[in-house]
């Protein structure tokens, strides 16, 4: 008797705490979230240069994660009338296949992200103010080991011209694997980054790159390309700068880049399809206006492969970021001009014809 008393005793005891403590897991699931707007908003209000806040917060208790939603900044001059950044959500997390192999690591997924760099009479919004890395660090305090872009896009505005600039990509994907060197240690290159995306005019942006993102000064094997991208809708930008306009055309890029130990090498080669400046019956605007693009035509003509019907050259890239003392070779730029109009056309492709490390390069 007396020990079946004991046992109902006992077993209200365990079911009190048990309510107690489940009382609690209820009240810190409901209350973690507006903990965690006024550390988020917090944090965004200490950036330098800027202001911003959040729409809520989502907690992911299970997988170790938390959303954060509907982010915006803008710089703190408000003379720009578009936000610095603007993401429809923010996934910070455990990174799992970090964690398999041992190491705790997190990662970021943004969804939607757009970034506007923009210049105005009054201020320039570019990002440089700001501790980026800091801020990253203070709303998740481990090492990202990936992270992701999901439809993203990334503007240029200039609002001292007239019509306004507005350069972007759209649809803009990037994965970075790897970034604290979990998977690959050995290696020199550990981490890996793609990116794909839509340039203004239709253009498609790839980039394939190979990196040690834990130097001071990264180590990077970059391949970059950009195709057909239809130079019309590149006429605001080339009328504020050149005084002229393109009638048709097509624009393609293609790049490397290489640094080593801070020393960089590379490559920009742009390539020009069927360019067309002028077409005077059509033309609007002064005789002056239609002279200067007849010149700029016939220089055009001069340099265009006929048999390629491109304008192209190839500008080599070197120099010590260290020193921060990068130098483009203006004669190479020159002479490719030359060797495209008058010796070979340029391939419309990157060459691989640089290597990491540069050491070995150099040693043949």
């Amino acid at each position: 008797m007396l020990c079946s008393k004991h046992t109902r005793i006992t077993m209200k005891k365990t079911w009190i705490w048990v309510l107690i403590i489940a009382g609690l897991l209820i009240a810190l699931r409901i209350a973690l979230p507006f903990i965690v707007i006024k550390y988020v908003n917090n944090t965004l209000q200490e950036l330098d240069g800027y202001h911003g806040s959040i729409g809520g917060v989502d907690i992911g208790i299970i997988r170790g994660a938390y959303v954060v939603e509907d982010l915006v900044l803008f710089d703190k001059s408000n003379s720009i009338p578009v936000p610095f950044v603007s993401i429809s959500r923010i996934d910070l997390s455990v990174h799992w296949g970090a964690l398999l192999k041992g190491k705790i690591a997190g990662e970021i997924i943004l969804e939607e992200p757009v970034v506007n760099f923009a210049v105005d009479e009054e201020a320039t919004q570019d990002g440089t103010e700001a501790d980026w890395q800091q801020m990253i660090k203070d709303m998740l305090p481990i090492q990202i080991n990936r992270f992701e872009i999901r439809n993203g896009a990334i503007s240029y505005y200039d609002f001292t011209m007239e019509p306004e600039l507005d350069v972007y990509i759209e649809n803009f994907d990037l994965l970075i694997n790897n970034l604290s060197n979990v998977e690959s240690e050995d290696e020199k290159l550990p981490t890996s980054l793609y990116a794909t995306g839509n340039t203004l005019g239709g253009g498609e942006l790839n980039v394939d790159a190979r990196l040690n993102a834990l130097k001071e000064i990264p180590d990077l094997d970059l391949t970059l390309t950009i195709e057909q991208v239809d130079m019309t809708s590149l006429n605001d930008f080339i009328r504020a700068y050149t005084y002229t306009d393109v009638e048709k055309g097509t624009f393609n890029l293609y790049s490397e880049i290489v640094i080593d130990s801070a020393q960089l090498q590379g490559y920009v080669r742009p390539v020009l399809e069927n360019l067309q400046i002028l077409d005077w019956e059509k033309e609007e605007g002064s005789f002056l206006k239609k002279a200067w693009e007849a010149i700029a035509e016939g220089v055009k003509q001069i340099f265009e492969n006929p048999e390629e019907e491109q304008v192209a050259t190839q500008t080599p890239l070197e120099g010590d970021l260290s020193a921060m003392n990068i130098e483009a070779g203006i004669w190479p730029t020159i002479w490719g001009l030359f060797k495209n109009a008058f010796v070979e056309a340029l391939s419309k492709q990157t060459e691989n014809a640089i290597d990491f490390p540069l050491q070995e390069n150099e040693d043949g």
